[in-house]
């Protein structure tokens, strides 16, 4: 149900798309690396905490970490994530959701652009001792195969942009099992 409802969310977009058109792979060419740069440069910010400590940095209080904690187990409840779910994570930031969805039991599949990203997030992957949960890998999303139970992506629509779309959803749609259950956030800007 959730997942026809993540599908229905762009019908004008995805109905203006056949099946078969797709991004432009020169742009994609062109869009990867900015894209790695962009996720690698600030591992320095958040390097010796996790994300939602990291705002302390720029000055935001305690209660910002209580919501940014309260929206990663709501991402995690919205996609059933428990012991045994086998959960594919599109863009890896470094590493906070990973960890709370191996806390929780699941397998955990995660996908980033960035080396830094990489590398940080096994760091704190293998420090909370749940390496033998969670695989981090540096690929494209596009790029992977497999059925997962549930995939949960954080701010990638931003980064993917309006063309990429219809290929973000369909491709999330194909790597799910059939009652398999998807969640996606977006940063909504304030004017």
């Amino acid at each position: 149900m959730r997942r026809a409802l993540l599908l229905a969310s762009l019908p004008a977009i995805l109905a203006a798309q056949s099946p078969k058109s797709g991004i432009d792979p020169a742009f994609m060419d062109r869009a990867v690396k900015p894209c790695a740069d962009f996720y690698g440069f600030a591992n320095g910010v958040y390097d010796k905490t996790p994300i939602p400590a990291a705002y302390a940095a720029f000055g935001v209080n305690q209660e910002i970490d209580d919501r940014n904690d309260a929206i990663l187990h709501r991402l995690l409840d919205a996609a059933d994530v428990g012991p045994g779910t086998r959960l594919l994570e599109i863009g890896t930031g470094w590493g906070e959701l990973c960890i709370r969805a191996a806390e929780r039991g699941a397998e955990v599949r995660s996908l980033t652009l960035s080396e830094r990203q990489v590398s940080l997030a096994r760091q704190r992957v293998a420090a909370a001792g749940l390496s033998d949960r969670v695989e981090i890998d540096l690929r494209d999303f596009r790029d992977v195969g497999g059925n997962y139970d549930a995939v949960i992506s954080v701010e990638m629509i931003e980064a993917i942009g309006f063309h990429g779309w219809p290929k973000y959803f369909r491709t999330i749609d194909g790597l799910l099992r059939p009652d398999g259950q998807a969640t996606s956030t977006y940063l909504r800007y304030l004017k």
